[in-house]
């Protein structure tokens, strides 16, 4: 009973700031109505990276490298986003949505499509591994082979993988991109930090309503 008070007393606070608020549009809310799945932020993240200052960003933020620009690849075999060069291989999974894992899942992308189906060493391919709201590593289930064994992260390196947070660490990089002269792409960057912002309640209009809910909660 005292959890259902709780409950509905937040609710009363959201909706309260909510009512206040300046009228708001956005367009990606606008065409999915709040069913945006976890394969549409993939084509965004895409389709972002294809700008060449954007991806060098992307790599240097979150992997700490440097490097010319690399081809994005559509894989068949579920890899979310996937970035292609000479002598490196990026494997991105995408948990925006907080999907489950996979058996195996990390564990193959690594070694059936970096390594069987491209070629690569296990020192050419990186992985970033993208959560909705917080820095957790994948289990087991998903870095290991089908005995638990052989954690794909260990067998290439901690310099080689990135955990990262969609809430705070992809709003926080996408906050401080600027494409200088291309007023469209920062006009699409934008709207897609508006969108995250307003899916994990972490704009600056949420500050107030945030602490009125904490300071409840405590």
């Amino acid at each position: 009973r005292d959890n259902i008070i709780l409950s509905n007393q937040v609710s009363d606070v959201i909706q309260k700031h909510l009512a206040i608020r300046p009228f708001r549009l956005n367009v990606i809310e606008a065409a999915c109505h709040g069913r945006f799945k976890e394969t549409g932020h993939s084509l965004v993240l895409a389709d972002m990276l294809k700008h060449p200052k954007i991806q060098a960003s992307f790599l240097e933020r979150f992997l700490g490298i440097q490097h010319d620009f690399m081809r994005v690849t559509a894989e068949k075999d579920r890899v979310d986003v996937a970035l292609k060069g000479e002598d490196i291989f990026i494997i991105v999974e995408n948990k925006v949505n907080s999907a489950g894992e996979q058996e195996n899942q990390v564990y193959r992308y690594v070694h059936e499509i970096g390594e069987d189906k491209y070629g690569y060493d296990l020192s050419q391919i990186y992985v970033v591994y993208l959560n909705p709201t917080d820095q957790t590593l994948p289990s087991d289930y998903s870095l290991c082979d089908e005995n638990g064994e052989n954690n794909v992260f260990e067998a290439i390196g901690e310099d080689h993988y990135a955990i990262q947070s969609y809430k705070y660490d992809i709003t926080s990089w996408l906050r401080r991109l600027s494409i200088e002269g291309e007023p469209h792409i920062n006009s699409a960057l934008d709207q897609y930090i508006d969108f995250l912002e307003t899916k994990f309640h972490n704009s600056p209009l949420d500050k107030n309503m945030n602490n009125e809910i904490k300071q409840l909660i405590l």
